[in-house]
């Protein structure tokens, strides 16, 4: 069969960054079992609305897939109908964090045929071969679908895929991957780097109140071998020398770590590359091997410099694990990213002293994100009175979704215009880094990591200082 798959943009406002995996493997799966694939991405080609049917037009597929995140909602909802008005006897299916936690809700609002739920890459291909030989669709465990009557059929979840290395690398070939390659986030540091972002497990084993876990709760790892094949490929294929490393812990097993860095020096690979960690889960041995064998950057998810809020969180670490990963981390030589959130449940002006504190002592110029209660996760079943009180249905509320620096929904006791402006004054406040009351420490992490951490201009005030 002739697919078509388009990949929607995450942020309409915002250049497109992170290379959208997940949509290149389905490709992937879907040309090993005998499919014509093309790919219309809109993300990269930033391609406004009035342009969208114009594009589609250069196409005859025989059935469409569309996937997203969740803050993709409002934008199906507007896409679907556009992709059926032109193609109105292709079967649409979408995937994604749209639809995994609940299928109904987008199904019901638009003239979508199926939903691929959690893990699509067994499922799409069962579907087709489905669609093809007009077989039961009660069979495919993952799917959602519409029968003769209009009713919204949801199948028995799919058991997950146990390993990983049967997984294969997406269809780049398929994508602008210009686009991907010159745009990464990182860049502004790395300079004039080709950068890429990768995956080498899924999933997560912990269980904070305000995350969804897409692939399920519990961690599986890709083998060393095969994320050293990937990265080969790229080196090869489109000299890339940077990676981005995405899993949302990375250093989740010290050993695998060990043998990530073993395999780079075996294999001769010279690359720079970032992950993102726990506080709870680096060392400074591993961030001296992690160092030497490439890595410039690692990024923790702190969300609060209050240990009250960070139990209401169910984080499982504390402040002064935080400070001490900060400081192990620039210690050794790397560049120490970090987010924050605002307005939890029970945040107050107490609470968020306490953070503005925290980023000042340890310099962090934060930013802070509101806090959003995404269906799925702990923190949207304990708030929906305040959701619902604010909006009249789960679509009215998915709707509105951003990327968490949009207010969405109030979770505090301040009143909404409170809340909004005690946020500005906090991202003010922290954002006053006083970098040159410690030009000597800023100074060296300069000459350690060798990137281009700050201007000219700041490099020579560190220096004066220094001197004088």
């Amino acid at each position: 069969m002739k697919v078509l798959l388009i990949n929607p943009p995450i942020r309409e406002n915002a250049s497109p960054i992170n290379f959208p995996i997940g949509l290149g493997i389905i490709a992937s799966v879907l040309l090993e079992s005998g499919h014509e694939v093309e790919i219309l991405d809109i993300n990269a080609l930033r391609l406004p609305k009035e342009q969208i049917a114009q594009n589609l037009k250069k196409y005859s597929p025989e059935l469409v897939g569309i996937g997203g995140l969740i803050t993709t909602y409002k934008y199906m909802k507007w896409i679907i109908p556009e992709i059926k008005a032109l193609f109105p006897e292709v079967a649409i299916v979408v995937g994604g964090g749209v639809v995994t936690e609940n299928p109904e809700i987008l199904m019901k609002a638009t003239v979508c045929d199926y939903a691929v739920v959690a893990e699509g890459e067994i499922t799409i291909v069962e579907l087709m071969d489905a669609i093809k030989n007009k077989s039961d669709l009660s069979k495919i465990n993952g799917l959602a679908y519409k029968n003769e009557l209009g009713e919204i059929i949801v199948n028995p979840k799919r058991e997950l895929i146990k390993n990983l290395d049967e997984v294969p690398m997406p269809a780049y070939q398929l994508f602008p991957m210009d686009v991907y390659l010159k745009n990464q986030s990182h860049s502004r540091v790395l300079g004039p780097q080709l950068e890429m972002n990768l995956i080498t497990s899924r999933g997560c084993p912990f269980n904070c109140n305000y995350c969804y876990h897409i692939f399920s709760k519990g961690v599986r790892l890709r083998s060393i071998d095969h994320v050293i094949e990937e990265i080969k490929f790229f080196i090869e294929q489109y000299h890339v020398n940077s990676f981005i490393l995405i899993d949302e812990t990375f250093t989740i097993n010290a050993k695998r770590v060990t043998e990530f860095c073993a395999a780079l020096k075996r294999e001769k690979i010279k690359i720079t590359w970032s992950c993102y960690a726990r506080v709870s889960l680096v060392e400074k041995d591993l961030l001296k091997l992690m160092k030497d064998h490439g890595c410039y950057r690692i990024g923790f998810g702190i969300e609060s410099g209050s240990q009250k809020i960070l139990d209401l969180m169910n984080k499982r670490e504390t402040v002064e694990q935080a400070e001490r990963a900060i400081k192990m981390v620039r210690k050794a030589g790397l560049i120490c990213g970090t987010t924050f959130m605002f307005g939890y449940p029970g945040e107050t002006l107490e609470t968020i002293q306490q953070t503005v504190s925290f980023c000042q002592k340890q310099l962090i110029p934060a930013s802070f994100f509101f806090t959003t209660p995404y269906p799925g996760t702990q923190l949207y079943s304990v708030v929906q009175d305040k959701v619902f009180g604010k909006y009249k249905d789960l679509d009215d509320f998915l709707e509105r979704l951003g990327d968490a620096s949009d207010f969405v929904v109030n979770l505090t006791d301040f009143d909404d215009d409170e809340l909004i402006q005690l946020r500005e004054q906090t991202n003010r406040a922290v954002q006053k880094i006083p970098y040159l009351k410690r030009p000597l420490y800023y100074y060296q992490l300069y000459e350690q990591t060798g990137l281009k951490l700050f201007s000219k201009r700041i490099l020579k005030k560190l220096l004066y200082r220094m001197k004088n």
